[in-house]
């Protein structure tokens, strides 16, 4: 499955699934991507820490099904994976995730351990990872 080609004036939202973040290198990400010419539409988690974390994992699960859930956000994706994503398995609601991805064609730059976990397969998820 190939995702949606993102064209100018879409929508690309941004959350915080693990790690925390600076704000200040939060703002700078949305800058950069709004001057490429897209909307950006920032998580409520990109502003929060907790320990480590961006939030609580209620918090940030949460805020990943909003995300998959909003039709008006064509793109997501993660300031940061790593270890606070794989704490959100079992919080993830990966049924919106199907729904929403074949219909959306969103992108989730996520932790591929998450991904690649044996619960959500066939989620129809497209994933891009450096």
């Amino acid at each position: 499955m190939l995702g949606k080609v993102l064209k100018k004036g879409d929508t690309i939202g941004i959350i915080a699934p693990a790690s925390c973040s600076s704000y200040e290198k939060v703002l700078e990400a949305k800058k950069n991507i709004g001057n490429m010419g897209y909307k950006v539409v920032l998580g409520e988690c990109t502003q929060k820490q907790w320990y480590s974390y961006a939030g609580e994992d209620k918090e940030r699960a949460r805020e990943i099904n909003n995300f998959f859930s909003d039709k008006a956000i064509d793109a997501i994706l993660c300031m940061r994976g790593g270890y606070g994503c794989n704490r959100l398995i079992e919080l993830i609601d990966f049924e919106i995730i199907k729904n929403n991805c074949r219909e959306n064609g969103l992108l989730l730059c996520f932790e591929c351990a998450v991904v690649n976990n044996p619960r959500p397969k066939g989620h129809g998820l497209v994933t891009a990872q450096s």
